[in-house]
């Protein structure tokens, strides 16, 4: 299950650096929506991006339980990114960071993930 869950951490990096470095990339980003979706700007790049070196370089550590830390840090703040997500509706969050339903979801998605491999980990692992 250790290699499951880092192997999961690095996933979610790859994803999440994906997302934050395509849009900023002018011709897959038109009006300002990742593959026409998911609603960008430079702050919400820059939180996957930041999102996705943190997952590399925690699941490439080999000190104990990093990358169950990383999963459950992620779960509780992408949780939290989903409930401003579902408050705020179709509106920038805080007036800065480009939100939409899709954007919401997306969010549950890695926190429900997050959360449930995070916290189903034992404690020695």
């Amino acid at each position: 299950m250790i290699m499951g869950m880092r192997a999961f951490a690095f996933l979610v990096g790859i994803i999440l650096l994906v997302v934050g470095v395509g849009g900023f990339i002018p011709n897959i980003v038109p009006e300002d929506r990742l593959v026409k979706i998911f609603k960008v700007n430079v702050w919400t790049n820059s939180l996957h991006v930041a999102t996705g070196i943190c997952a590399f370089v925690m699941a490439l550590l080999r000190k104990r339980g990093s990358h169950i830390l990383f999963l459950r840090i992620t779960g509780i703040t992408y949780g939290i990114w989903a409930i401003l997500g579902f408050i705020y509706g179709e509106n920038e969050i805080f007036g800065i960071i480009a939100n939409n339903s899709a954007d919401t979801w997306f969010h549950v998605i890695i926190a429900l993930a997050g959360l449930i491999l995070g916290f189903a980990a034992r404690k020695e692992v």
